[in-house]
């Protein structure tokens, strides 16, 4: 039998020769005076330093082997903070400050009198004494008065638009007022009506003008309007068909003005009748139909 014989052999190192240099990138370049021809290249900035810290030139960048013929001046002066200064070139401290919000406390010092900033072991931080009363200066007109917006006060924005605006609106549960009167007033103040609950009973009155009660054909008071009583001082005055019964919906005695009938004792209305015929000289029966004539229910037509 012939056994096979495995070699381990090293790895294939391949070393290359060192490729060629590639061109650097641009730079910044600073130096004293202004930069010479040769001195970078194209796409470099330089920064003069001959008046630095108090001030420094920034020629670039260079272009088509050439340097602008002079720099841009950086200092306090035009506007320019150097980090060497240390903010000792800001133009106005004062207003500085205040465009960042710091107010006045950057300017104070530590201590415990009046002027000065309050430490962490200020004593003043721990003293035990009883509050100023100030209740009446955080009301409305006080000297520090608090406004409260209705989105800090849980639920007050669901309860507020619950209620019924005093300009009017629409409700859709019972509106019980308890104890008192209800009063509609005309705009111009010529007339009223009110429910009182404070006389002897519950009474509907109506003061200064008439009152029309009237039935419209559609339930948003539009349509057809039916004047059906007027209300004066002298008493009810009735519209059109007038019925009179022992419930809402029988009939016992029927007027009936728009058509000129008349219906008694649950009879159906009918218009005026006519009496003809001979009286025969019966002075009873002359005087029963000259009386029903004189109140209108009759035509006397008998001779």
């Amino acid at each position: 039998m012939t056994t096979p014989v495995v070699l381990a052999l090293p790895p294939v190192v391949e070393i290359s020769p060192t490729g060629v240099q590639g061109p650097r990138g641009n730079a910044t370049l600073t130096g004293t005076g202004a930069p010479q021809a040769a001195t970078g290249i194209d796409g470099d900035y330089y920064f003069d330093t001959t008046s630095y810290p108090a001030s420094l030139t920034l020629y670039g960048p260079k272009a088509s082997g050439a340097w602008p013929g002079s720099g841009v001046t950086l200092s306090s002066t035009a506007g320019t903070l150097l980090a060497a200064n240390n903010l000792s070139d800001v133009a106005n401290p004062t207003t500085s400050r205040t465009n960042l919000g710091l107010g006045n406390a950057a300017t104070k010092n530590t201590g415990t009198t009046t002027g000065t900033v309050a430490a962490g072991d200020d004593s003043r931080l721990s003293d035990a004494r009883t509050p100023t009363p100030h209740a009446a200066s955080h009301g409305s007109g006080g000297s520090d008065s608090v406004t409260v917006a209705q989105s800090q006060v849980t639920g007050l924005a669901a309860a507020l638009a619950a209620l019924l605006a005093l300009t009017g609106g629409t409700m859709t549960g019972t509106l019980t007022v308890h104890g008192a009167n209800i009063i509609v007033q005309r705009g111009d103040n010529t007339g009223a009506y009110q429910l009182r609950t404070t006389g002897g009973g519950l009474d509907l009155e109506v003061g200064g003008m008439d009152v029309i009660i009237s039935v419209w054909s559609n339930p948003d008071f539009t349509g057809t309007q039916s004047n059906v009583m007027r209300w004066e001082a002298s008493g009810p005055h009735m519209i059109g068909r007038s019925q009179f019964g022992t419930s809402p919906y029988d009939t016992v005695f029927d007027l009936d003005a728009a058509g000129g009938k008349l219906g008694l004792f649950s009879k159906p209305a009918v218009a005026k009748q006519t009496v003809t015929g001979a009286k025969g000289g019966n002075a009873a029966l002359a005087s029963v139909i000259s009386a029903l004539a004189a109140y209108g229910l009759i035509t006397d037509s008998t001779t």
